[in-house]
């Protein structure tokens, strides 16, 4: 549940609220239009020099925060009045990332910093019963100790430089250099590496390339890998509207498959396109944005082209009154909703048992607990139509 609340959204470049890169912005290579920044470094400076990363936080309902805390060992920074921040990170094969606002729930995420990927938190709203700070999974730390160096090329044998390679079963991360070549982290079993790269190719189509499964002969050190070959890819496109049909431009979308997961945001027109991608299927996700909940569907991308549409979801507010089931209401209850597996809202009952809740929608669930000692209740029925809200007390 808690990597479900840090989610690894979109590049933001038609907005530009996301960037990774040197942070010398006098740096040449920082200022060229288009595609992952590429530093050259002197071997000795190579380890120590840092990257920038540039974001910002939400919360699950879409909106920016403001004075939200990011953490990246010991540098810390907070958001700007637009929800926007920057923050030195250590070169190196993984970084953690920690997320902090007042009245929502502290998140953390893994970052693969050499990769280029930029991230937007979405942070859930804070419930009394939290426990405190956020829950750590250790199982889910990325393997660090096995390093494998490889080069990727186009079929025609040219260099993919600035290509994203990912590891389909960790969703590791690398970003290719000049020539091609990439380090990027195993894990201790076999490893599948996906090559992505939305520009050029035969019709601007950009390059993909899967490798068959590659095992690591040990467990630590560095290994060298096979080439990554990719070949001409195949584009998905479309337009996210909101719920009366008018084009949303900004909207954060994800498209996952297979091992594979790649960000962006709709831009003018709410137009989205994403290139270099390897046929087959995939879901397409837009984030809550603005207060309207996202949606997603399955697309299948078997032609060198396919178009779709994706819908926000307006959610207008809506009063309810908890009560019993003998229609006594329920004072002071604490009412947390979940839609899509995010908790959106968590509000109070008055004296008299009503809440006004945003996300109050048929596909929304319901934690409805006691007011003072914080006591689940089961809820006994969904809203009705005459926005009653059933619960069984304790």
């Amino acid at each position: 549940m808690l990597l479900c609340s840090v989610l690894v959204l979109a590049t933001f470049s038609a907005s530009g609220h996301l960037h990774i890169g040197a942070p010398n912005a006098d740096d040449p290579a920082a200022k060229r239009a288009g595609g992952p920044t590429v530093v050259k470094l002197d071997p000795a400076r190579r380890e120590a020099a840092a990257l920038r990363v540039t974001g910002s936080i939400v919360d699950t309902m879409g909106f920016l925060l403001a004075g939200a805390e990011v953490a990246a060992g010991p540098s810390r920074v907070r958001t700007d009045a637009d929800g926007r921040f920057q923050i030195e990170v250590p070169r190196s094969p993984r970084t953690e990332l920690s997320f902090a606002a007042t009245g929502h729930r502290p998140a953390q995420l893994w970052l693969w910093p050499q990769a280029g990927e930029p991230v937007v938190a979405a942070l859930e709203p804070q419930a009394p019963w939290d426990p405190p700070g956020p829950v750590v999974d250790a199982a889910a730390a990325p393997n660090v100790k096995l390093i494998g160096e490889g080069v990727a090329r186009t079929s025609a044998g040219a260099p993919l430089a600035g290509a994203l390679v990912v590891v389909a079963e960790t969703m590791a991360m690398a970003r290719t250099d000049d020539v091609g070549r990439f380090e990027i982290a195993l894990p201790d079993g076999p490893a599948t590496l996906i090559a992505h790269k939305p520009e050029g190719g035969e019709g601007d189509r950009g390059f993909a390339g899967r490798a068959a499964p590659f095992t690591p002969p040990r467990a630590a050190g560095r290994v060298p890998l096979p080439d990554l070959v990719a070949g001409p890819a195949v584009v998905l496109r479309g337009t996210v509207r909101d719920g009366a049909g008018q084009p949303q431009k900004g909207v954060p979308l994800q498209i996952v498959g297979d091992g594979f997961a790649r960000a962006i945001a709709s831009g003018d027109g709410g137009a989205f396109h994403v290139a270099g991608l390897l046929p087959g299927d995939y879901q397409l996700r837009a984030a809550a944005f603005r207060g309207a909940l996202g949606s997603s569907r399955t697309v299948s991308l078997q032609t060198t082209s396919t178009v779709c549409e994706l819908q926000l979801r307006a959610v207008p507010e809506r009063r309810l009154r908890i009560v019993t089931e003998g229609g006594d209401p329920v004072a002071r209850a604490v009412v947390a909703t979940t839609v899509d597996g995010l908790r959106r809202e968590v509000v109070r009952s008055d004296d008299a048992g009503y809440v006004h809740i945003r996300s109050a929608g048929a596909e929304a669930r319901f934690d409805v607990r006691t007011g003072a000692d914080y006591r689940p209740m089961r809820v006994v029925a969904p809203p009705e139509t005459d926005g009653r809200l059933i619960v069984a007390l304790p």
